[in-house]
């Protein structure tokens, strides 16, 4: 691989492991609030760059109801794993764990839809299922934040591999770049209708 998708990967390591951590610090916020804020960021950071690149070009009109629908995932994903972690945040360890479940999800949808997996897939799938199973027993006080907390972080995760999914479909004939500026402005209105409609003060805030 060259040296930019190394880059790139030790970003996404980078804030994937960091998100639960600032999400702890502000436990004093709504999931909502956090979520719109990390997407609406997103949004403005992701469209900035595209100025840049005169190459792309508008989503096509077949795709343009997919790139909705997981827009509305994504921003009910973040909403999930932030809550996730505002009933657990001294174990966020299993918010992380459970939250980051997606690929194996979308693999258990696609092969549930007729896609066919690998025997090391399936032995891959059986680990984790294993694994995921035993941490979700060994914590199992049905009605408890802990409980509540793991099945909020799972979720999240079915919530994400829809978006993977429809992201695979997606990116066939489209822009990563114009793809995540779209997915990512429309998470920030699901989570901004969401917002306005429960009465959750999005703008003002304390850090």
């Amino acid at each position: 691989m060259s040296l930019k998708i190394y880059i790139l990967f030790f970003l996404s390591m980078f804030a994937v492991s960091t998100s639960p951590l600032i999400a702890r610090h502000l436990d004093h916020l709504n999931p909502i609030t956090i979520s719109f804020w990390r997407m609406i960021i997103a949004s403005f950071i992701i469209t900035f760059y595209s100025f840049y690149r005169s190459d792309l070009k508008p989503i096509h009109s077949k795709n343009k109801f997919k790139v909705i629908i997981a827009g509305f995932f994504l921003g009910i994903h973040f909403t999930l794993f932030y809550g996730s972690i505002a009933l657990m945040p001294n174990n966020i360890a299993n918010a992380t764990v459970f939250g980051t479940m997606a690929p194996l999800f979308a693999l258990l949808i696609e092969f549930y839809f007729g896609r066919k997996i690998s025997k090391k897939l399936i032995i891959g799938l059986s680990i984790v299922l294993l694994g995921s199973t035993s941490m979700f027993i060994y914590d199992f006080n049905f009605g408890s934040d802990l409980m509540i907390g793991n099945i909020l972080a799972i979720l999240c995760s079915i919530c994400f591999a829809f978006v993977f999914i429809i992201s695979n479909q997606v990116r066939k004939n489209e822009d990563s770049i114009t793809f995540s500026k779209y997915i990512f402005i429309y998470a920030s209105i699901t989570l901004l209708c969401i917002g306005l409609f429960a009465n959750i003060s999005l703008f003002n805030i304390t850090i």
